[in-house]
């Protein structure tokens, strides 16, 4: 007897998670939080100083200058239920 295979219904995107999403442009990161409010962190990716921290608020888009010089770096957003890092550009 060959058990029937059994597909899972289709997700939509509504039935997702919305997550914490970051992300620049120019000297500017913004974060786009739907959850709750948490904290970011700006480290220098090549010697690992941490150059700016900053609170962010929950449910909205929080933007945050980046008054650092040329180069890259390391983005860290957390909040209570989500935990995101990028790698940002600065020129």
């Amino acid at each position: 007897v060959i058990a029937p295979v059994v597909t899972p219904p289709p997700t939509t995107k509504k039935d997702q998670p919305k997550k914490l999403k970051i992300y620049n442009s120019g000297k500017t990161i913004y974060i786009e939080n739907p959850g709750k409010k948490g904290k970011i962190k700006l480290v220098h990716a090549i010697t690992g100083k941490t150059l700016k921290t900053s609170d962010f608020n929950a449910s909205g888009t929080t933007i945050i200058s980046a008054d650092v010089p040329t180069g890259t770096y390391v983005v860290n957003g957390v909040t209570d239920t989500d935990n995101e890092s990028i790698i940002i550009i600065i020129r």
